[in-house]
């Protein structure tokens, strides 16, 4: 039978290793996916420079930019040390990413912008996540000076502004489906 003491202290260390997942391990891994998008960002500028789509690719690399900013902040306020291995890490896995089959044996071609995207897309809303989650752990919209409703409204801006460019790229790539 545990006494009171020892539940305690078993929630007590429960805690303690929550914490430490928290700080060392979840926002260390939405840090090095915010390394792996402005990477893939800047790749996706270059091929879309010009364009539409490449101004808006700008907008949302220097919002992200400054989101990562706000999460290194919060990391700090929570006594959580970067990992850069995780990091190189993300940046290596983009660079793979690269690799992937697009119709084309050499160079950018319309599936990639649409991947791309689409790529993108998942990662903002895996950063919105995040926010959320962190609005949850400090039970409040605030950690320290960064506002994470804020940050979750910029992220769903991204993601409505990059939808229309989807769109068109999907269109681009494939047409319509006959359905005939």
């Amino acid at each position: 039978m545990t006494t009171e003491t020892e539940t305690e202290r078993s929630g007590a260390s429960r805690g303690a290793a929550d914490q430490k997942m928290l700080r060392r391990i979840y926002l260390n891994d939405h840090r090095a996916g915010a390394a792996g998008a402005v990477a893939m960002l800047g790749r996706m500028i270059e091929s879309n420079a010009g364009t539409p789509l490449g101004e808006t690719l700008t907008g949302v690399l220097h919002e992200i930019e400054e989101d990562i900013e706000a999460l290194e902040t919060v990391m700090r306020q929570l006594g959580a040390t970067s990992n850069p291995v995780k990091n190189l890490g993300a940046k290596l896995g983009e660079r793979i990413g690269r690799l992937k089959m697009n119709g084309r044996l050499r160079g950018y071609s319309p599936l990639s912008r649409v991947l791309e995207l689409e790529g993108l897309m998942a990662a903002i809303d895996m950063k919105r996540r995040a926010w959320e989650t962190l609005q949850t752990v400090a039970g409040s919209d605030r950690i320290g000076d960064v506002d994470l409703a804020r940050y979750m409204r910029r992220a769903d801006s991204q993601r409505e502004r990059l939808r229309s460019h989807h769109e068109e790229a999907v269109a681009l790539a494939f047409g319509q489906i006959d359905r005939s």
